[in-house]
């Protein structure tokens, strides 16, 4: 089971002084980050271990001042709603120290992990897969559009899958959108199809997906995850070439961000309820909002907020918050504008 920690945060300023004293740097607030106590493992659903399927769980949660998981929110997973409710079980029953902040326990706002199902011994595709696979491909590759999107419905609905038939999945999805030019669903698969990275796609159609969700995310305004994107293929063997060409792209990308320039992200409420948005500044409005759009929540390194989501509003977030996740909540298909206004000092 894979568990990636959050990050120990501190948070420092330094104050001028005047102009008679020397400059002194003080240090006017440590927070220490929770120190897990006990994690429960998921238990491996009963059925899934049956049909050998396999996946994984991306989840956002607050940890409180008593250590104990609160409020936990999917944000992605392979799609089986086994491992969802597994997941989601087993994350409740975790317990951590609880972060610090100037020697009192405070709300760890912003915390992640992904949880893996793993089954022993199962490495590569079952030949049954690839010979659907390949159907899918073919029709592709033929501009056969309708059989290929009727292939790959027909095995997303059965949903057997371990780790590696599950990003070649989503790599056959991806392919598809892009062909069809449904920009949104390719974003989508890239991002899912990314997740075993190298070891379950080999290294060129990793780059390729990398690249793929990189330009993808770029053109849906979602700078701070193409940022992340970016670091990911600086990481990969061989990308020298792509980083490359690509690194004015980030300078341009960080360029943006820091100047005064809006920056607009149209967002849409999923098939779970909600919508995620990192924020790159500390200022923000909604705007075109069509649909029921309930509330929404600010959960930054070791503080949170609740609101209604009223269009009328900005909201400022002070910089000693940290980085900032905003969930959106509403219904399904809910649809408006995210608009990033330029920092204040």
């Amino acid at each position: 089971m894979l568990i990636r920690l959050p990050i120990l945060v501190l948070l420092s300023c330094s104050f001028p002084a005047f102009a008679e004293q020397a400059e002194i740097a003080r240090l006017i607030e440590t927070t220490i980050s929770a120190k897990p106590i006990e994690r429960v493992p998921p238990k491996f659903p009963l059925r899934a271990a049956k049909q050998g399927q396999e996946g994984w769980v991306k989840m956002s949660f607050v940890i409180d001042k008593q250590g104990n998981v609160v409020e936990p929110i999917i944000e992605d997973s392979s799609g089986i709603k086994g491992f969802e409710k597994a997941a989601i079980s087993a994350i409740k029953q975790w317990k951590y120290d609880p972060a610090i902040q100037d020697g009192k326990a405070i709300e760890q706002c912003k915390s992640t992990v992904q949880l893996d199902f793993r089954l022993q011994g199962k490495v590569g595709v079952t030949g049954k897969f690839y010979r659907k696979y390949k159907k899918i491909n073919d029709a592709i590759a033929e501009k056969n559009y309708l059989l290929a999107e009727q292939l790959l419905n027909e095995l997303l609905d059965k949903n057997l899958w371990n780790m590696y038939e599950n990003d070649w999945y989503w790599l056959a999805d991806a392919i598809y959108a892009k062909a069809t030019n449904d920009k949104e669903r390719e974003l989508n698969s890239v991002s899912r199809a990314s997740n075993g990275g190298e070891k379950t796609l080999g290294n060129d159609n990793y780059l390729y997906i990398l690249q793929r969700k990189f330009s993808l995310q770029i053109q849906h305004q979602l700078y701070a995850y193409a940022l992340k994107t970016y670091q990911q293929m600086q990481k990969v063997k061989g990308s020298e070439e792509l980083i490359a060409q690509y690194t004015k792209y980030a300078n341009n990308i960080k360029a943006l961000i820091s100047s005064d320039e809006i920056l607009i992200r149209k967002a849409s409420i999923n098939e779970r309820g909600h919508v995620n948005h990192q924020l790159t500044r500390n200022r923000f409005q909604l705007s075109n909002v069509q649909g029921p759009l309930k509330e929404l929540e600010i959960r930054c390194d070791n503080k949170r907020s609740r609101y209604t989501a009223a269009e009328d509003s900005i909201w400022s977030i002070p910089a000693n918050w940290g980085k900032c996740n905003v969930f959106f909540k509403g219904a399904e298909n809910t649809k408006f504008n995210i608009v990033e206004l330029a920092n204040k000092v």
